[in-house]
């Protein structure tokens, strides 16, 4: 009786899930770009949703485990970036998160082979709020909105990131890229998620005033993004 070899047959077996992943996650994809998420995702849902994309588009992907399921869960809303190389890293920095493209991809690298990264917050204790202050939803709104830039980056070429990265010390041009983002995030389904991480960041008791309101000049606030909401057509 004829068999296959045993690792033919593994390569086949993971061939077969494969495509039977990727046709789910694309199901996915395309349902996501006619609908928002639920006001409050479910872990268990999310759980499912971050195994077929990881299993499909994870290997460009370095994501620590703690931070898989709201960074696969966003990433569903933004297939322009299935073929990115991303990494999600633990850094000190002064707000919750930040992305950008590494340094060195954007100096030698075309731009098809950029690798950027999302950085979090590893400081517990300073003025930004700390990623594990924030429910699982909000999470996956600060991630919508870190993976929000990358459409952006994505078109630029190293003047045009350099130039911005230069114009972004100016507070005007600050809070239009900034609000322009969460005009993206939310118009791309991830409004409530949106909504929470405002509305968190706000009523954060830890958090000093002041970087409350400076949020506020440079974001959208959450009558905005509820405004905003109501304007796309969320269930409200």
């Amino acid at each position: 009786m004829f068999s296959f070899p045993v690792g033919l047959a593994k390569f086949t077996k993971n061939m077969i899930w494969k495509s039977f992943c990727f046709l789910g996650v694309m199901v996915c994809l395309n349902a996501n770009a006619s609908k928002h998420a639920p006001i409050s995702v479910n872990k268990k849902v999310a759980a499912v949703v971050a195994d077929s994309m990881q299993f499909v588009f994870g290997s460009n992907k370095n994501v620590p485990e703690k931070f898989r399921l709201p960074f696969y869960y966003a990433l569903q809303f933004y297939p322009e970036l299935q073929s990115l190389h991303i990494s999600v890293k633990e850094k000190k920095i002064s707000t919750t998160m930040a992305a950008r493209p590494s340094s060195g991809s954007v100096v030698f690298r075309f731009r098809k082979k950029r690798h950027y990264i999302v950085f979090v917050n590893s400081d517990t204790k300073g003025k930004a709020p700390h990623y594990d202050e924030f429910s699982f939803n909000a999470q996956i709104g600060v991630f919508g909105h870190e993976l929000a830039h990358f459409l952006k980056y994505i078109k630029q070429g190293v003047f045009s990131l350099m130039g911005d990265a230069l114009k972004y010390r100016k507070d005007s041009f600050k809070s239009h890229y900034e609000c322009y983002t969460d005009s993206i995030t939310i118009a791309r389904g991830l409004g409530w998620q949106c909504y929470d991480f405002s509305t968190q960041l706000q009523n954060n008791q830890r958090i000093d005033s002041s970087y409350k309101s400076r949020k506020e000049e440079l974001y959208y606030t959450p009558r905005k993004i509820f405004a905003l909401m109501s304007d796309l057509g969320y269930d409200m």
